[in-house]
């Protein structure tokens, strides 16, 4: 009897250990692939365009950026140093930069579309799944 209460509670523990596991790493994911649609929608609005043309630049692609960032910072789970520092360089790409100049300093949109296309480059995203960027992309947006 000893045994099968002792077993049984091995294995509850092993299931619960496992779950919390499996949250801890989709929690972990998603805080990547929130990065990448940020950081992928910032690119797609600061890239050149036909002469004389930008991409539409609204508050929001600052606002989220920054709101992303402060979450991470309160709400990295596993401590994940990478995601710490991937942040942090997020955060120094866009700090001190507004909307309006956005809209209106072509030197200022190329630095930080540049600052952005090193971050993306930096990283092997493991986004294979089209599903994964598409989700990424709609929630950046």
């Amino acid at each position: 009897r000893l045994f099968i209460v002792s077993e049984t509670q091995r294995q509850l523990v092993a299931y619960y250990e496992k779950r919390m596991q499996d949250m801890l790493d989709r929690s972990n994911r998603d805080s990547w692939v929130n990065i990448y649609g940020v950081l992928t929608l910032i690119q797609k609005q600061l890239a050149p365009r036909e002469e004389g043309k930008r991409g539409k630049i609204y508050d929001s692609l600052l606002g989220n950026a920054h709101e992303l960032c402060q979450l991470l910072e309160h709400f990295n789970v596993s401590n994940d140093p990478e995601l710490t520092r991937m942040r942090r360089e997020l955060l120094g790409a866009i700090d001190g930069v507004t909307t309006d100049a956005l809209k209106t300093e072509d030197d200022t949109r190329e630095v930080v579309r540049r600052k952005g296309d090193a971050l993306i480059k930096a990283r092997d995203w493991g986004l294979d799944d089209e599903s994964d960027v598409e989700v990424a992309l709609a929630d950046a947006a």
